[in-house]
């Protein structure tokens, strides 16, 4: 999705160099503007894919630890009672609808509120374009994002087992 969201930046920022030939200021301001969005973006899902990464392998690697004593990931204690919070993403350009999650984002450390209202903008930006999937998709998602329940340890660690 990263790549997806850098190719679009790019493109948005040749649009808006070809833009200038022609004068069309209002169209200018919201194509800049438009590709500053999608590179915040770009940046925070590229920031989500590296957490996802290094939180669960440290998880996997201290499974035990964790379970019996409980252990600190960066300055937060994690034990079995931790309670983790996963987003949803929605990304859609023509015909293509691409779904997926987030990290996991410990409840009581992370900006859990702000996370969700990250990634449901994401999904009002980027996620409603591909029809029929994209609209549909992109209410699932941001109905995930507002709704959904905590998870606790052993539910997280199985999903980063199977890799879900």
């Amino acid at each position: 999705m990263f790549a997806a969201l850098l190719i679009l930046t790019l493109f948005l920022t040749g649009m808006c160099i070809i833009g200038f030939h022609k004068a069309d200021q209002e169209m200018n301001s919201f194509l800049i503007i438009l590709a500053f969005i999608t590179a915040m973006f770009a940046i925070a899902i590229k920031k989500d894919e590296i957490h996802r990464r290094n939180l669960t392998a440290w998880v996997l690697e201290n499974i035990t630890q964790i379970r019996i004593r409980g252990s600190t990931y960066n300055g937060v204690y994690i034990d079995r009672e931790t309670e983790f919070m996963q987003y949803e993403l929605c990304f859609s350009w023509v015909l293509f609808s691409y779904r997926s999650k987030s990290s996991y984002y410990i409840k009581d450390y992370h900006p859990t509120p702000m996370l969700s209202l990250l990634f449901s903008g994401f999904c009002l930006v980027f996620g409603w374009s591909a029809l029929p999937r994209g609209p549909i998709y992109t209410f699932l998602a941001i109905k995930h994002n507002l709704f959904s329940k905590p998870k606790r340890l052993d539910i997280v660690v199985r999903e980063m087992r199977s890799g879900s």
